[in-house]
């Protein structure tokens, strides 16, 4: 909607113009029994599990979400779970190694019809994008996925994409780019399992 607001005043295409927002296949993500998920993909059934599934870019500031991990390396029972490819992965994988990081694991890409039983195994998914003006506007497809598999999300953007998360109270919001924010937010999902 901010986007279609933005083309509007800029071109004025006012009633010329339709929002179609990203959506999620329900029929494909279907949520999957915890333990079953995470037995088929071998994660430990009695971690604390954030994950990260799509594409490793420059754009979703994942190298925030290690030093997260670093921040909170005595939390035994925390692991983060990065899911995809992409241009960035290689240099997350060397920071993961220089840190020091026995909390994060990585896995390549799978295939989208596999993503049900991955994200599955999260007790939450975790989705950053850099804070930019540009990405108030944004309702990234894997927030509609992790919804529609049922784990809450940790938000770390802006705009329409938290307004939404909030409406649908799917979530925890954490600032973007601000690593003491997306800790805060881990930890209140980690210590309130009802929540």
């Amino acid at each position: 909607h901010g986007l279609k607001r933005i083309l509007d005043r800029k071109y004025n295409l006012k009633n010329k113009t339709n929002v179609v927002t990203n959506g999620v296949d329900t029929k494909l993500f279907k949520p999957i029994k915890q333990n079953i998920a995470r037995k088929k993909m071998g994660l430990p059934k009695d971690k604390f599990i954030i994950m990260y599934a799509g594409n490793h870019g420059l754009v979703y500031r994942l190298d925030l979400i290690l030093q997260c991990a670093k921040k909170l390396i005595n939390y035994k029972d925390i692991i983060f779970v990065f899911v995809g490819d992409g241009v960035e992965k290689k240099n997350l994988m060397l920071v993961k190694n220089e840190m020091g990081l026995s909390n994060a694991i990585f896995y390549k890409s799978v295939p989208k019809i596999k993503m049900p039983l991955v994200l599955s195994c999260a007790d939450a998914t975790i989705l950053s994008l850099k804070r930019l003006n540009l990405f108030k506007s944004t309702l990234p497809a894997k927030m509609f996925e992790s919804m529609s598999v049922e784990k809450p999300i940790i938000l770390s953007i802006d705009g329409e994409a938290k307004r939404l998360v909030e409406k649908a109270r799917c979530g925890v919001y954490a600032k973007p780019e601000d690593i003491n924010s997306i800790k805060k937010a881990i930890l209140l999902l980690y210590n309130n399992k009802g929540l």
